[in-house]
């Protein structure tokens, strides 16, 4: 229908405004995209059950299907920094942007391995690790076309070991 609304506002017989077929295209467009948000959570090991890790799962499948942008907000992170130093030299037009606490705020069993993460995020996005003591969420947006939103920090803690929700 709208190939036929565009040959229509091109040839001969009843003209369509381009902005009729602009936005008939962009509705159903639209509608294509559609899709039900999904939950995702994590659960520790508990009472001889497995553990379930869909947030680490669908994060580590939403990094790898970027092709321009990675957005990160997180308070605290020291999982995936391998996998997005690896796809940054992969990809090197990606851009990836991440805001976390500052590195004083870190503490914990892996202090230590937090710290230098932050260093070697800043050091592979270019300096586009903006740290503050004022970030809280804990989002993932992908190319502009996908999000995660959960209450996991990307920590090992967060993601195997306690209870954390989001939507996808």
């Amino acid at each position: 229908a709208t190939a036929l609304l565009a040959l229509l506002a091109m040839g001969e017989g009843p003209k369509v405004p381009i902005e009729f077929v602009e936005y008939h295209f962009m509705k159903q467009k639209q509608s294509i995209k559609k899709q039900k948000p999904i939950f995702v959570h994590t659960s520790p090991l508990y009472k001889g059950t497995l553990h379930v890790k869909e947030i680490y799962n669908k994060v580590s499948q939403m990094l790898h299907k970027a092709k321009k942008t990675i957005r990160i907000i997180s308070p605290f992170i020291d999982m995936f920094y391998e996998e997005l130093i690896n796809l940054k030299q992969e990809k090197p037009d990606l851009v990836i942007k991440i805001i976390t606490r500052p590195k004083k705020e870190i503490g914990g069993m892996r202090e230590r391995i937090a710290k230098n993460v932050i260093d070697l995020l800043n050091i592979a996005t270019k300096g586009y690790v903006v740290q503050s003591e004022l970030a809280h969420s804990r989002m993932i947006i992908i190319d502009e076309e996908e999000v995660l939103v959960s209450s996991a920090d990307l920590t090992r803690d967060q993601l195997f070991d306690e209870f954390n929700a989001g939507i996808w």
